[in-house]
This record gives C-alpha cells, structure tokens and sequence, in this order.
C-alpha cells in the first residue's frame, strides 16, 4: 500500500442535547479516519461502473442516483467526510424540548443553478411529492417519522396536512410522530432535498430523465445526460455559494462497467481514477497510486418467495446460504475486495449510543460454509417439494464484478445441490431493480447503503407492506418486534432496544429471509494530479467538492 491517505469515516447515531436549544454536537460515535494525498489539475476523467437512473430526487432509490443527486444537489444538512454532521443548506437547528418539533434557518444565498433562491417552500413541495402516492417513491417511507407522512402516503389524508410548516421563505418547522434519535440523519439524505416546482411540473413525467429535464442547487451542474447515457459532464455550479472553495471545475464521467478496461484507461492517462477489485486488486496491491477504504454498503441475496413456491421452502433456502463459501469469494475471487457479512447489518455503519462499539459485535454469525449440512437442508427441500430438480434464475447487474460473485454462487450452488439448476441473469442495476420491484423474480443479489445510523434502516424493508420488501414477507410477529423496538418506551431505553433489533433480525435470518453476503471494500488507482481525496461516509463515492490539486 502507498503512502496516500484517504479521509472517510464510518457512520453511526447523531448525539443531539436533551433539552431545548439549537444542536450543538453533532458527531457520530465511531469514526475512523485515514487520509489519501496525491497530485494536480481541475479537470478530471471519471468512470463509474453503472448508469445514473434517475436525479429524480423523490424517486431516487440507489446508491447510483445517490451519487449523482449529491453532485447536483444539497439538503438542509449535509454529512462531512469526518463524518459529522454539518451545516449545508440551513444552520443546525433548534429543538423542542419534547424533542418532537425542529426549527431550520435557511441559507439566504442559497441559490438554485438558474439562480433563483432556494426557499422553505421547495423543501415542502420536494417532501409533499415523495410522499404522495401518485408519485410512487419507493422511498416514502423515509418520511414517515414526520407527523401525517404515512396517512398521506396512504392516500388517507391530504399533502397540507403534513407536519411541516413554512414560517418564512428561509424559515422551516417540522414536526415528528415521536422522537426520533437520528432524525437528522434523514434530514441528510437524498430524498429530503428540495425541488424547484417550476421545473418539475414544466417538465412532468420526463422530470429527472436527463440533464434538460433537471434543475439542481447543488455544487455541481449535470451536462450531455440521458437516462442511457454512459458519459456525462459535471461542471462545478458558479450559483452555489460555496464555489469559490471548490477547486474542481469539471469532472467527465464514463460508464466503464468492466474493471480491466478502467484500469487500461487508467494506464493509458486517459482517466484519473479507476475502481478496482478482484484479480486487478491482487495485481495491484502493492502499487504506490492504490488507496482502499471499508464500504458502508452490502450485498446479500434477496429471494421472490411471492412468485415461486419452490422459494417458499425454508429448507432450499437454508441449503442455499450454506453452499456460499464466503471467505474465498471475498479473498480469493475478489481479492480481500470484501469482507464476508455475518447479518443484516454489516459492520462500521451502527453503532450502540451507550458503550459506542459496533452493533455486529453482538449479532448472531449467519455466514456458515457447511456443505455437507447443506445437502441434508436440500434433501429435505426436495422431500417436501416433490421433486428432485429445481431450475431458478438469478439476477444480478451487469457489471463485471457483479458478474463473477453470481458465477461463483452458482458454481457453489450446482456442484454442492444436486438436481438444483442455477441460471444466471445480468441485468443494467435500473432493469434489476424493476423486476425485483415487480415481485416477480426468483433470485438476485441485492443490498443496501445505509445512511442513517440505525440497525432498523434495514429491518424495515422486510415489514408487511414495505416498499422494498422484495420477497413479499408478510409476518405480524416480526412487524410487532420491530414496533416495539421503535415504540417511545424502547428509544428511551436504549439497552432494551439494541436487544430486540437483534431479536428481529435474527428471526428473519432464523427463517433465512435473506442470505447474508459481504461488504464491500472500495479501491481506487489514483492518478498522481490529485493533492487529496476525501471520502463520503454515507456511501455516495468521492466528494468532488473537497478534491485539492497541487
């Protein structure tokens, strides 16, 4: 490994005061930091491995338009790269005592990119619009901690009945269903940023789908995009009020989805940066321009239990996250691009409040590599299903990388399962995530990018009813775990609550919902114009606005 540093930091819960009065700490419990340097230039050549799907902001759902939207974009309050959270559109805010209600002061030369002024009233128009069901946000729920976001999103109440007031053009009050330890977590997601009325209801359904169709107030401009583009331009934005910090004027991006091809690039000078991993991360590893850094994101298998029966069976199911061996595919087939996943929850993203160590730390290890109890799981499955040949398919995006952990799975499922026929589907991430979205699929590698600091981040997605509940998981049992978890009673005792997330996420790994996977370590080749890099610990990728040259 070089001597570069790169600067990132892990996420956990916000500290807010416990009485009345503006936040004034707001640090996460865990960090860690190291530092990349490196050399020169205000233009740079990017890649990245899939295609935006959408600078939609109320319709965003993945870390690919997460990444692009906090180019283009910014929200009241922003998380730093040494993972605090920090001012951005609006001062911290004051909060009630009962710690329901928060007031935000708004920037007054916080401008849109045509140059208007970005006001309350685009935060109200931007959240009304997840919200509502005609928009169809898969991320509504995000704003269900406010008072009235879930009967509107239900269709049981109208959008003005949502509990956030206007008190001025650069004044914004919100009101909470309860108290909730990390709202100002969500406060930083992509979801609650603001939108210019004007443009959205000018443009329609085409809103977001390309760069004529978009207005963003961010630090950046988005140029030469369409939602199949594999190349566009962000030019740094001479309306935002922070541009004269920023040393960055413009950064090409390509879609290169095959790591061999980035790096020849990357050889060739022709790009700056070039992710890497696999075989490439083994033939670099010891290259002076390559930094690495722990991911915030994980990836696990996700099963269409509603569309096939044979899914249905928790004996398949368990015969199949058996068959993975974890450890070779992140060190062998990956190349220590990886780390496996015990859980639900990956590590260095939750931490406890009370003794800040890491919430994995007490989490139950469902990673195990046991074929031989595999083929008793599967011969049980046959037994109860009728048959001795089961043929499913699984999705996966088509990036390369993608690609070979769906090969190794289904050469592990295969060779080990007798009669199990494993196809494999590569797909562009927007394709997948449609179907998965459809219900109708059998398998796919998914995940999620946790942004929050909270272990229910990801339990909520397999509620009844939940957006992203893929499988279609109806179970009133583990709804009530999880309620309870989040009832005022358990956030006011935090040891009680840690105690039944851990007891709903291991009854849905009990049952084998989801296969945990791994976590993925991000590495990067470096060109040596670049004076510093620092990380967003949320997962979007690189901060551009921080990049320093020499």
């Amino acid at each position: 490994m070089s001597n570069k540093w790169l600067k990132i930091s892990v996420a956990g819960l916000v500290l807010l005061q416990s009485q009345v009065g503006v936040v004034s700490q707001v640090n996460f419990n865990h960090s860690q930091l190291l530092t990349v340097q490196a050399a020169e230039e205000q233009q740079l050549n990017w890649t990245q491995s899939s295609e935006i799907t959408t600078l939609d902001s109320a319709k965003s759902y993945d870390t690919v338009a997460f990444t692009a939207l906090r180019q283009v974009g910014e929200g009241l309050l922003q998380i730093a790269t040494d993972g605090s959270i920090q001012p951005a559109g609006a001062e911290l805010p004051t909060v009630s005592e009962d710690g329901l209600t928060y007031t935000f002061k708004l920037r007054e030369d916080a401008k849109w990119s045509n140059g208007e002024p970005v006001t309350a009233n685009d935060y109200l128009y931007a959240w009304q619009r997840a919200i509502s069901p005609d928009t169809g946000s898969a991320n509504a729920y995000l704003f269900f901690v406010i008072k009235g976001a879930e009967a509107i999103a239900s269709g049981e109440a109208e959008p003005d009945t949502l509990g956030v007031e206007v008190v001025n053009d650069y004044e914004l009050k919100v009101t909470l269903e309860e108290p909730k330890a990390n709202f100002l977590n969500y406060i930083t997601h992509v979801n609650y940023y603001p939108q210019h009325q004007a443009t959205v209801e000018a443009a329609g359904e085409a809103y977001g789908t390309d760069s004529e169709h978009f207005l963003g107030n961010g630090p950046f401009t988005i140029e030469g995009w369409i939602a199949t583009s594999l190349e566009w331009t962000y030019t740094k934005n001479p309306e935002y009020y922070g541009a004269s910090d920023i040393q960055t004027s413009q950064v090409h991006i390509d879609v290169v989805k095959d790591p061999n091809t980035a790096v020849e690039l990357w050889e060739a000078g022709e790009i700056d940066v070039a992710a890497i991993s696999g075989n490439l991360l083994a033939e670099f590893q010891d290259h002076e321009s390559l930094v690495s850094f722990p991911g915030v994101s994980h990836s696990y298998i996700e099963w269409g239990i509603s569309s096939n029966e044979a899914l249905q069976n928790e004996n398949l199911r368990k015969a199949f996250s058996l068959v993975i061996d974890r450890q070779t595919l992140t060190q062998n087939i990956l190349s220590g691009g990886a780390e496996p996943v015990k859980g639900l929850v990956p590590q260095n993203v939750v931490f406890n409040t009370l003794t800040g160590e890491d919430y994995v730390k007490e989490q139950k290890d469902y990673s195990t590599y046991d074929t031989e109890l595999a083929k008793e799981y599967w011969q049980k499955a046959k037994e109860e299903l009728g048959t001795d040949t089961v043929e499913l398919e699984l999705l996966v995006t088509d990036s390369e990388v993608t690609k070979q952990i769906g090969e190794f799975i289904q050469g592990q499922v295969e060779s080990n399962l007798d009669g199990f026929k494993l196809v494999l589907r590569p797909l562009p991430a927007k394709n997948r995530f449609e179907e998965m979205m459809s219900f109708d699929f059998d398998i796919a590698i998914g995940g999620w990018s946790a942004s929050l600091g909270d272990a229910d981040e990801y339990l909520v997605n397999f509620l009844t009813n939940a957006e992203h509940n893929h499988a279609q998981f109806f179970d009133s049992e583990f709804d009530a775990i999880v309620a309870q978890a989040n009832s005022p009673e358990s956030i006011a005792n935090p040891e009680k609550r840690y105690e039944l997330l851990h007891e709903a996420e291991n009854y849905l790994l009990d049952r084998q919902i989801l296969v945990p996977l791994i976590q993925n370590n991000t590495s990067l080749l470096i060109s040596d114009k670049i004076d510093n890099i620092e990380v967003n610990p949320d997962g979007s990728g690189v901060d551009f606005t921080t990049l320093t040259y020499q």
